[in-house]
């Protein structure tokens, strides 16, 4: 099963690619143009820069956490309209499990982390 994080930003000067690129780097990830590689995890990523999106593909196997650097990432954008999704992999595609504001997100979701 796969999950998916998607990050519809404007204006967000952390989701340029060098930008992200580099945060994930400061933080001993290996990353290139489509992967960032933890220690035990592949999180897939795909910036859509046409429609301001990025998006997170991440194997989620037996309850595996979701990796807590993406809820540090999202700690540190900036811009108030950013739209945070999440959603799970089904048999008839992707369901949405929540999405919000970058504020409603913090509130309800990383409070819980």
């Amino acid at each position: 099963m796969s999950m998916v994080l998607v990050i519809m930003y404007d204006g967000e000067s952390l989701c340029s690619d060098d930008a992200l690129m580099n945060w994930f780097k400061e933080r001993r990830c290996q990353v290139n143009e489509n992967e960032i590689e933890l220690k035990d995890k592949i999180i897939k990523w795909n910036n859509m820069r046409k429609v301001n999106s990025l998006i997170f593909t991440i194997d989620i196997e037996n309850d595996d956490e979701f990796p807590p650097i993406l809820f540090e990432f999202i700690g540190s954008l900036k811009n108030k309209d950013t739209i945070i999704s999440l959603a799970e992999e089904s048999p008839s595609g992707y369901q949405l499990i929540f999405e919000a504001n970058l504020k409603r997100f913090r509130e309800e979701i990383m409070a819980e982390e």
